[in-house]
């Protein structure tokens, strides 16, 4: 009884809103109403995927990933807006985060063919500095604009890995460990100088699967043979001419000229300079111009108000976060007696850790204590029909994965889950999709690791090399297990093997059942491997090749849904405080530092973080400190760099 007039008075709100934006919609429209609606929007593939729970929403640097979807959505349904620019400057985040921002806006410009009431949306990309990442994203575009003397830094994908076993031993501290497969390779970096055969097996296929994946991509958008993209790759940093050569790029442009093209379709308006052009029948480059002085966007060479009729100007364009104020209003009406069913989200994106595990920094985990009263609060919701899982996880803990697994299951059991994984789905990361209904990956989606890992990192030296001494007493061998400076005796060692063994063949059950495949079959496909998403669906380990409106169609499917009608509703499994609402956590105290040193200092330090180093060191020092907890990893921790930007 108390929702009635809760809910009643809420429409009434939401009805009085409607009217006021339709007619404050009406009135731009009628003085807009011949010219083109562009919205100019700046990607970002390091947002997060779900926006945070209350006050810390308003704090959010940029849209999270389902607003952005939910946006763009309503862009491709709209008679109002005419095309889409994207500003593809520095996307950051790996290259399945990409593939989602990609094959988004790949629906919005294709959604014409398949529902003849949308309009059509031309869609251009505009980038000054090219990234491999912004490149892959501009060819989502129907044109693709760079500046005059901007250059490609479409460096390909490489595999790092820095091996530290000949330094951490000089040093006095010794890592014992275990390793469940061949591939299994999470903890080599502390016991190895160099790729063992079987990683650098693995390695190379992954990276030869990734490149001829990238290579498709890009042929198939751009209409060329996959072999002419290898340009990109081998010729970089490539110069502008050299890419619109190889049909790479359309134009060279500055960014507020853009404007001025749309207007004309061809670069050339009435009365206004010539536009800086390539056209195809030019043997040579046109004659440099001066690079752009400022990062302006694109907004500014507008109005403010995306209906002022100053001058004559045939073209507006409107930042991407105020795209609903010249779009027609929606009227958001709720049930007055009872909520319409909806799907949940939940986002699982980073390292597993144990219950309650202290992680410095702001660095994403995905902590039991978080997601299992999630879990069931979900599962008490009448209204709630299905789950969508986003995970991007390398795994950690094995207990907690397995903790995980199990809630995952139960929730399974009374509604349908779907697992949408993007970057990397690894070890126990791919222990968690497991327990879905439905698995579905990016062909670039670092997919299985079916593994496990233990031991212990102990300084057994260190106190003799500073000058101290440790004096202990225990009883049993077992009671070291803890100790920074005992290491593992051999019976030590042996139980813990077994314990490792006893937690694979659990996994290869759990896997093999939910994936119904053959114990033998999938211990071939297991032992650690690492594949890309294309071959892991090959293999069975996946359901589907897609991105998030996949996922979202799968859903609605399975609980018989309308996909226009049925709402979202996100649920938060991570904890977010004062620091974290503010920006005021470790990445943001590490800009202020290299704002304070000299501008070599902080081209070292940014060198240092981008080089995946930095991020390597962060990851081995958190998986030693699960070891210190935990009996056995699940974990993942692979990287494939691509240009500044890190997969792992």
């Amino acid at each position: 009884m108390l929702r009635f007039p809760v809910v009643l008075v809420r429409n009434i709100l939401t009805l009085l809103a409607y009217l006021w934006s339709m007619f404050l919609y009406t009135v731009g429209y009628s003085l807009r109403r011949k010219k083109k609606l562009f919205v100019a929007w700046k990607p970002d593939a390091s947002q997060s995927f779900g926006p945070p729970p209350g006050m810390a929403s308003y704090f959010q640097a940029t849209p999270s990933f389902l607003e952005t979807w939910e946006r763009v959505e309503r862009l491709k349904a709209s008679s109002d807006i005419d095309g889409l620019i994207m500003e593809c400057d520095a996307t950051a985040g790996g290259l399945g985060t990409t593939a989602s921002l990609t094959a988004m806006v790949d629906r919005a410009r294709e959604a014409s063919q398949e529902h003849p009431e949308y309009r059509d949306l031309q869609v251009l990309a505009h980038t000054r500095m090219t990234l491999l990442n912004d490149y892959l994203l501009a060819t989502a575009a129907d044109e693709i604009f760079v500046s005059p003397s901007s250059r490609l830094y479409t460096f390909g994908p490489r595999f790092d890995q820095v091996f530290a076993a000949d330094a951490i031993d000089r040093l006095g501290i010794r890592a014992q460990m275990v390793h469940i497969g061949e591939f299994k390779t999470a903890a080599h970096r502390l016991i190895h100088d160099e790729m063992t055969d079987a990683q650098r097996l693995m390695m190379g296929s992954l990276h030869e699967d990734l490149l001829d994946t990238l290579r498709r991509r890009i042929a198939a958008r751009r209409e060329v043979e996959p072999d002419e993209v290898d340009a990109l790759f081998a010729d970089a940093p490539l110069d502008g001419e050299g890419a619109r050569r190889q049909q790479l790029v359309d134009h060279a442009l500055f960014r507020h000229r853009l404007i001025d093209w749309i207007h004309d379709g061809n670069g050339i308006t009435p009365g206004v300079e010539p536009v800086a052009r390539w056209e195809p029948e030019h043997a040579d480059p046109p004659p440099e111009q001066p690079e752009e002085t400022s990062e302006s966007s694109l907004s500014d060479a507008v109005p403010e108000a995306p209906w002022r009729p100053d001058g004559d100007e045939d073209v507006l364009v409107v930042d991407f976060e105020d795209a609903d104020a010249v779009m027609k209003p929606q009227l958001d009406w709720k049930p007055l007696v009872s909520a319409g069913p909806t799907l949940a989200t939940v986002d699982l994106s980073g390292m597993i850790v144990s219950s309650g595990m202290q992680v410095p920094g702001r660095q994403a985990v995905i902590d039991p204590d978080r997601v299992l009263p999630v879990l069931a609060d979900i599962r008490r919701d009448p209204s709630i029909a299905g789950l969508l899982m986003h995970i991007n996880s390398p795994g950690g803990s094995a207990p907690a994965s397995d903790l995980l697994w199990e809630a995952i299951q139960r929730t399974r059991r009374e509604i349908p889950v779907v697992a949408y994984c993007t970057d990397v789905v690894g070890s126990g990361g791919y222990y968690l999709a497991s327990a879905a209904d439905r698995i579905i990956t990016h062909r670039v989606t670092l997919t299985g690791s079916i593994g496990v890992v233990t031991g212990k990192v102990s300084a057994e030296a260190v106190p003799d090399k500073v000058g101290v001494n440790v004096d202990s007493i225990y009883e049993y061998p077992a009671d070291t297990f803890t100790s920074l400076v005992h290491p593992l005796d051999e019976s030590m060692m042996e139980n813990m093997n077994e314990g490792a063994r006893s937690f694979y063949r659990r996994f290869l059950q759990r896997v093999g059942q939910s994936r119904d495949l053959p114990r033998r079959r999938l211990h071939r496909y297991a032992r650690g491997r690492i594949y890309m998403g294309e071959q892991a669906h090959k293999r069975g380990l996946v359901d589907e090749l897609g991105d998030f409106s996949v996922a979202h169609d799968r859903l609605c499917e399975m609980t018989q849904l309308s996909h226009e009608d049925v709402e979202l509703s996100h649920f938060n499994t991570r904890a977010y405080d004062w620091r974290s609402a503010l920006g005021l956590g470790i990445e943001s105290l590490s800009g202020w530092v290299a704002d304070s040193l000299s501008d070599d200092a902080a081209a070292a330090l940014d060198v240092l973080s981008n080089s995946g180093i930095q991020q390597q060191a962060g990851e081995t020092a958190l998986a030693t400190r699960l070891l210190q907890r935990e009996s056995a990893l699940a974990l993942m921790p692979e990287y494939i760099t691509t240009s500044a930007d890190d997969v792992n």
